[in-house]
């Protein structure tokens, strides 16, 4: 049982970079959502988002209910990588109960990825979150906070690979 787990997952993984794959979304989305195996069902979202087919969509929503917080925060990152705006209300619901930092980020990432995916299928390819600024720019007054938080808003903004998220200024 343990050696077919292992060998399904090498064969997702693999699948994920071969060009032209036979891999069947189908069996994907069933392994996400069914197989006992936690490693399985990573690893099938892990494919489904780099596969990028619209219908793992929904798979993908019902994983976020997964009782793995891995598989609650892949499924997460595989959303946001698919770019569909379905997923947008499911990720605000996890982000109202969840409370794994691991699965917290993962749907952080696929919300900004979701809201700066814009249209026409445009993705960001690096995202940036900024907290707080501490240390010499707090001792500096909150209005050297500020002029920083808008200057990194402003010009990280113009690169379209840049999905950015930053906490409001003190």
């Amino acid at each position: 049982m343990r050696a077919r787990a292992c060998l399904f997952a090498l064969l997702l993984s693999t699948a994920a970079w071969a060009a032209g794959s036979d891999v069947k979304v189908d069996d994907l989305v069933r392994a996400v959502t069914e197989d006992a195996n936690y490693k399985v069902r990573v690893q099938a979202a892990l494919v489904l988002g780099k596969l990028g087919d619209p219908r793992a969509v929904q798979p993908l929503i019902k994983a976020l209910a997964d009782q793995n917080k891995t598989v609650r925060g892949i499924a997460a990152s595989a959303l946001g990588q698919l770019g569909d705006a379905a997923a947008v209300d499911p990720l605000r619901g996890l982000l109202r109960r969840e409370t794994d930092p691991f699965v917290r980020g993962q749907a952080e990432k696929a919300m900004a990825a979701l809201a700066g995916g814009g249209g026409g299928g445009k993705r960001a390819k690096i995202y940036v979150n900024f907290g707080a600024f501490g240390g010499g720019v707090k001792s500096a007054g909150p209005e050297a906070s500020k002029i920083i938080h808008e200057a990194l808003s402003r010009e990280l903004g113009k690169l379209p690979i840049v999905t950015l998220t930053l906490a409001p200024a003190d």
